[in-house]
């Protein structure tokens, strides 16, 4: 019998709702529609067709005696129809007696499979905002509430390999989250004029132009104070040939008082100076004394003559002040708190990919892309976390902020740690959260001919002390408590494209949670019709006392030709489902 696989090509192919049947004589496969007339099938769908599975494809013959399908076909005098059970895999055909009817609703309802993502969102609020902090370099988690306080917390990070510089998908658990309202001190830059003058000053505008303004004093021991809170102030001054020293005293400390001279050879209309930085946040009180001549450069005017010149809008007519200073602004803020009730996806476990490697041909050992354990393999050539569109670049660990979406994208190349100067491959990877859960999105370029020992596809990792059971899209259901080490392969292998994890005996609130993964694109990430793939391509290994693991292997011992391609893709959700067990089991 053919598999499942091909009679999904054979749909996706023809266009038809009705499987197709091939006419021996004419060469051409005809398309049956419920009424019975024929529909010729467009001769690049025939070739597409041919090019996969090969002609002419099998039919087979319902057989009322035996109650099943038999091998048979358009030999019978009529057109061999298609169907698909979905519990075996086996594609099928009908002979005349067979209501064409009921066969068109027996391939609705097998055909069609539950995408768990889509039935877990319909269930759970997706509010617009989702909440991401920074965690460190290129550590990133992300807040996807789902239910009241309820959330799924997503991590995103290298993997703990030296050099390794592929940001994966880690962990998810799930967390309750809160939110406070807190008083923040955001700084701002404030400009100031001088507050409180002493002695004599000139203010005056000639002109329209900041260079034409008089702003000065020439009476040794005039003063300036300003008052100010923050952690900085700067002082706003012109520099002239005749520009006397300015001496800064900060809260009363004449020890640590700072000189300042205004005096330049040519006039420089607009100078701003640094005069105390880095001090406590705090109200601090700056009083500023003209003390007459620079010693080591006489005014123009002569000894006596020097000015202290400030810089000051007298009349409102230039946007200028005397002093800048940092200062803080108190404004009510919110803090989201995030407290972990219990893990559902393994960290350190790969979700997205890996091929097992090497130059084809070659001696060398065959190596996993992305870095496996202890050996790096995968190197950015663009690298880009991006918070509601911008660009993330200062990883020093801060508070969640509320956003819309996160997106990690990333260009890399696969080297082998052995042929370092000559790339195997370009990964083209796009990570994208929102409060529709983690999309991800692969496509590599192989740039050589390479053997694959192995090669992973969409890979989905659970804690054990989360789940007791793995669930299909086809219906079947997989205990996931033995810790031994052993394999379990899926019947369906791979037919189905959505597979979710849950708990029946959960007791700290896992019974009601579900974990769900959803393929994109089957046809390219189980590489359907492919025969260097692994058999079967689906898989659970149940590992040890700490993970359960479902594996797609979609590379078995394959030759892959430089150029070919590979694409990935995938949809994970985790939300509540009560009675998620009665209901979907």
């Amino acid at each position: 019998m053919a598999e499942i696989n091909e009679s999904k090509l054979i749909r996706d192919a023809l266009g038809s709702p009705i499987p197709q049947y091939w006419d021996e004589e004419s060469e051409v496969y005809i398309a049956n529609t419920v009424d019975g007339s024929e529909i010729d099938v467009d001769f690049s769908k025939k070739k597409l067709l041919r090019d996969k599975l090969g002609s002419p494809i099998p039919q087979q013959a319902w057989d009322p005696a035996a109650g099943k399908f038999v091998p048979g076909g358009p030999s019978t005098g009529v057109a061999g129809v298609q169907s698909i059970n979905g519990k075996t895999g086996a594609i099928s055909g009908i002979a005349e007696e067979k209501d064409l009817q009921e066969v068109s609703r027996q391939l609705a309802d097998n055909v069609k499979q539950v995408d768990f993502v889509s039935l877990l969102k319909d269930h759970n609020v997706t509010a617009d905002n989702i909440y991401a902090r920074v965690l460190g370099e290129k550590n990133i988690e992300v807040v996807v509430p789902f239910k009241g306080n309820q959330a799924a917390t997503y991590g995103f990070r290298k993997p703990p390999i030296a050099n390794e510089e592929y940001i994966l998908f880690q962990e998810a658990f799930v967390s309750e989250i809160s939110k406070s309202k807190t008083t923040v001190n955001n700084s701002v830059v404030a400009r100031k004029d001088f507050g409180e003058r002493t002695g004599s000053w000139y203010d005056q505008l000639l002109g329209s132009t900041l260079p034409n303004a008089n702003n000065y004093t020439s009476v040794v021991g005039a003063t300036m104070t300003i008052r100010f809170t923050g952690d900085k102030i700067e002082f706003n001054t012109s520099k002239r040939n005749n520009g006397g020293v300015w001496k800064f005293v900060l809260d009363g400390n004449e020890e640590n008082a700072v000189l300042v001279s205004i005096y330049n050879p040519t006039t420089i209309n607009k100078v701003t100076i640094p005069i105390f930085e880095n001090l406590p946040v705090a109200e601090h009180t700056v009083v500023a004394t003209f003390i007459g001549d620079d010693p080591a450069n006489l005014p123009s005017g002569g000894a006596g003559t020097s000015r202290g010149w400030i810089l000051y809008s007298s009349e409102g007519k230039y946007d200028e002040y005397t002093f800048t200073t940092s200062e803080l602004n108190e404004e009510e803020g919110t803090t989201i708190l995030n407290t972990k009730k219990f893990d559902v996806l393994r960290d350190n476990s790969n979700k997205e990919f890996a091929v097992r490697v090497k130059p084809n041909g070659t001696s060398l050992t065959t190596e996993f892309v992305p870095g496996h354990v202890t050996t790096a393999t995968a190197f950015a050539l663009d690298q880009r976390i991006l918070f509601d569109g911008i660009e993330m670049k200062d990883w020093t660990p801060d508070a969640f902020k509320e956003v819309q979406s996160v997106q990690i994208i990333q260009k890399m190349k696969g080297i082998h740690p052995q042929d370092t100067a000559n790339p195997l491959m370009e990964i083209y990877s796009t990570h994208t959260v929102t409060s529709k859960g983690v999309s991800v999105k692969i496509k590599i370029k192989f740039l050589r001919e390479l053997f694959c020992s192995t090669g992973y596809g969409m890979m989905f990792p659970v804690k054990n002390s989360f789940a007791n059971k793995l669930h299909t899209s086809l219906g079947n259901t997989y205990l996931t408590e033995k810790t031994d080490g052993s394999i379990t392969n899926l019947v369906e292998d791979d037919k189905a494209i959505s597979y979710l994890y849950l708990n029946e005996k959960g007791v700290s609130g896992e019974r009601d949670i579900v974990a769900a993964m959803t393929i994109q694109n089957p046809f390219e990430s189980f590489r359907l019709g492919k025969t260097d793939r692994a058999n079967p391509v689906v898989w659970l290994q149940h590992r040890d006392t700490d993970i359960q693991k479902l594996y797609t292997q979609p590379y078995f011992n394959a030759v892959i030709p430089s150029g070919d391609t590979f694409e990935v893709g995938g949809n994970f959700f985790i939300g509540s489902l009560p009675y998620a067990a009665e209901t979907l089991l």
